[in-house]
């Protein structure tokens, strides 16, 4: 599990503790927002990828920058 858990230093343990409350709260939706906010956060980056390959690597790579738990819960997805 520690691939999960990049440095396992305060922020990261924050983030994670701060997701499993809002999940044991709110359910399975809160997966699911949190996933769109992390796209939403690296939406230039994904953007600017010019292969699907290159792509790939960033999906792969954003989750494990994503350790900010006040920006990452405060973003709001609009279509």
């Amino acid at each position: 599990m520690s691939h999960h858990f990049p440095g396992e230093d305060a922020d990261s343990l924050q983030t994670l503790f701060r997701v499993w409350d809002i999940f044991l709260v709110d359910g399975m939706d809160v997966l699911f927002r949190l996933a769109f906010a992390i796209l939403k956060i690296g939406e230039h980056e994904l953007l600017l990828c010019e292969s699907v390959p290159a792509l790939y690597v960033s999906l792969e790579s954003l989750p494990t920058r994503m350790w900010e738990s006040g920006k990452l819960l405060q973003v709001r997805v609009t279509s």
